[in-house]
């Protein structure tokens, strides 16, 4: 891999950490709202699409019989889970 996409991908990593930091300070800061208002609820659900298209991404792209791998794929379910049950119940 060449300095370009060394760097492009590092840049990625990044602003997908800043990403994922922003979500979980929207779901801390307005808990009521996200599941009160159908901008919350599409958020939420969108959310959860994003984690269990990432966990079926495993399988496609990941395949490897690794207790890590498997840990991660459960992890991805359990977020898909939890953006969910709120816009369920």
């Amino acid at each position: 891999m060449n300095i370009a996409n060394k760097a492009i991908i590092q840049i990625a990593n990044l602003r997908l950490i800043y990403l994922f930091v922003f979500v979980a300070l929207i779901c801390f800061i307005f808990r009521e709202e996200l599941t009160t208002t159908p901008l919350g609820r599409f958020f939420m659900i969108g959310m959860s699409i994003f984690w269990f298209t990432r966990m079926i991404e495993q399988f496609i792209f990941l395949r490897v019989n690794h207790p890590m791998v498997h840990l991660l794929t459960y992890l991805f379910l359990i977020g898909a889970i939890l953006f969910l049950v709120p816009v369920i119940l």
